[in-house]
């Protein structure tokens, strides 16, 4: 008697696995000088970041979560409005990680105010001369993201 029905108890699927050189530490940025590239730049340097913090992120989950190379591509193609997207997925993500490492004076709702900041952001774009304090506060969440990244960095460079 053969039974055709699927098996319920397959396997977990196989996740890509981080090559060593993906495995990504997270790298400590001087966030006056990241200020100042962003505001320079006129935000160029936040897709560049963006990149990277992609890489970071899949670094400190020790598997690929998001794809670098997508992030960037997909960022630039909407102006950077899916790439907002993706920051706040980041600062869910770090929040995770930081309070499951137990990470020394983190900021307790790092994704609350990072999408907030991003939400204000995108609305006052739209009244007049509203773009430049947009900016601001879109600038503002990117570094409340950094400076959570930096405090990991510096744990990670602490340990053995």
């Amino acid at each position: 008697m053969s039974d055709t029905s699927p098996n319920p108890y397959k396997p977990p699927r196989l996740e890509a696995k981080l090559t060593a050189s993906e495995a990504v530490i997270v790298k400590h940025r001087d966030i006056s000088i990241f200020v100042l590239l962003c505001v320079v730049t006129l935000g160029i340097y936040w897709f560049y970041l963006a990149y990277h913090w992609a890489k970071e992120v899949n670094g400190l989950y020790s598997r690929v979560k998001y794809q670098p190379v997508v992030v960037l591509l997909v960022s630039i193609a909407t102006c950077g409005i899916v790439g907002v997207v993706f920051e706040c997925l980041y600062a869910f993500d770090i929040a995770q990680i930081s309070k499951s490492r137990g990470v020394a004076g983190r900021l307790e709702h790092l994704a609350t105010w990072v999408v907030t900041c991003n939400c204000v952001a995108m609305v006052v774009s739209f009244i007049p001369y509203g773009v430049v304090v947009g900016f601001l506060l879109g600038t503002l969440a990117s570094v409340l993201l950094q400076v959570e990244l930096n405090k990991l960095a510096d744990m990670y460079s602490k340990s053995p």
